[in-house]
């Protein structure tokens, strides 16, 4: 059973600070600090403790990782990690262990005190950028970065990867495509992996099958990939944002962009799709934290936090606001008025409570005039005119016709 917490958004800023938002509030405040403020000990990645999420962790850029209660009130400060070069990307929990991802390229299980010698040590490659963990099988994850293809690891067997992709064929100059794995993410199939990259494209490997490739392979737009999010209401669609300020949700079995959201001034860093709530939550390099309602794209709230922003964590709590929760009513109503509108078969009956009214109502019944008959309807008109202005010619009398 989850912790209750006294915040449902938290993010993690560039300045070393963790601000936790109540979002049906309008409220937020720094949870740690300000003046332990630190450049050096930004906040690069944020993660739940366990399942229960009764804590979160904070990975610093110096390899610490901070760890919070889930009302954000008290911390404890684990390492740094000094078996690692680089700093710290990524981090998870899998066993009451850290799972940190480092910038060049190992990714460490180690237990909290910085020793290294009971640490598992996994050398995926040069310039780590993104890693994930599995959420059924929680010993399983993925890593990838620059020129550094996607990788599937078994904690459990860490000698050698599970999975590794190939990268897709030449382009049409036959000019090797770079290799730039920026976001990482599984599927709610827990089988697949979507994958953001540095050059605009999002893609899918079923490591499952025989095709190393990627099964799925399309562009968003002209920008790199900074933010990625699985919607877990909808299947196979993905939420994606990159470093011009553009979000979108892609399905991917269409392999197209179903729809753009808007009212953002910079890059983003993050997104997060709500576990229940229709709502996704982004951050970015202009201060702001954004909740936009997924369906109708409208723009449900924003905050502004001073600080830049890196990363963000969302509980499973969604209190509403009184607006939206009247709109929530309104919805479950329609919804509940057109399923007592069918009839038994299943099928919708055509006499709604809206269509009695409609039907009392007279019928105006219009001619519909194709353009074809408005034009000849204006030459008659015109021809009428000319006639009408021309004199009038007598007709003869026989003596007139004699004479003449």
């Amino acid at each position: 059973m989850a912790a209750t917490c006294a915040y449902n958004v938290f993010v993690g800023a560039e300045t070393g600070l963790l601000k936790g938002l109540q979002t049906a509030e309008r409220s937020w405040q720094n949870l740690n600090s300000v003046a332990d403020t630190n450049r050096s000990r930004e906040i690069t990645c944020l993660c739940w403790g366990e399942d229960d999420k009764a804590e979160l962790c904070a990975g610093l850029r110096d390899n610490c990782v901070l760890t919070f209660d889930a009302s954000g009130t008290s911390a404890k400060e684990s390492g740094p990690f000094f078996g690692a070069s680089g700093h710290m990307k990524c981090v998870a929990k899998f066993e009451e262990r850290f799972l940190s991802g480092f910038s060049e390229g190992m990714v460490a299980l180690w237990s909290g005190d910085g020793d290294e010698e009971d640490a598992v040590k996994i050398q995926t490659g040069d310039n780590l950028w993104a890693m994930a963990q599995c959420a059924s099988e929680r010993s399983l994850i993925a890593t990838g970065g620059k020129e550094n293809p996607l990788k599937l690891w078994d904690l459990n067997k860490p000698d050698t990867p599970v999975f590794v992709s190939k990268n897709v064929k030449n382009d049409w100059l036959n000019l090797r495509v770079p290799v730039w794995v920026s976001r990482i993410q599984f599927l709610s199939d827990n089988r697949r992996v979507v994958t953001g990259t540095g050059h605009n494209q999002v893609r899918v490997y079923d490591p499952k099958s025989s095709q190393r490739r990627p099964v799925i392979d399309f562009n968003f737009l002209t920008y790199p990939v900074t933010g990625l999010s699985v919607c877990p209401l909808r299947d196979d669609q993905v939420i994606v944002g990159n470093t011009y300020g553009d979000m979108g949700l892609l399905d991917l079995r269409k392999q197209r962009t179903v729809q753009l959201y808007k009212g953002f001034a910079g890059g983003i860093t993050d997104i997060q799709c709500h576990s229940t709530a229709p709502v996704v939550v982004s951050c970015g390099i202009d201060r702001y934290v954004r909740v936009h309602d997924i369906e109708s794209k409208a723009l449900l709230d924003k905050f502004y936090l001073k600080s830049r922003l890196n990363c963000l964590l969302l509980s499973d709590e969604w209190p509403l606001k009184e607006e939206e929760q009247n709109s929530k009513t309104k919805r479950n109503f329609k919804s509940q008025s057109v399923k007592e509108a069918k009839d038994d078969s299943g099928v919708e009956n055509d006499q709604g409570a809206d269509d009695v009214i409609w039907d009392s109502l007279e019928t105006v019944e219009t001619k519909t005039v194709t353009k074809t008959a408005q034009k000849r309807k204006a030459v008659e008109k015109h021809a009428e005119r000319n006639i009408a202005k021309q004199p009038k010619q007598h007709k003869k009398t026989k003596n007139q016709k004699k004479s003449g």
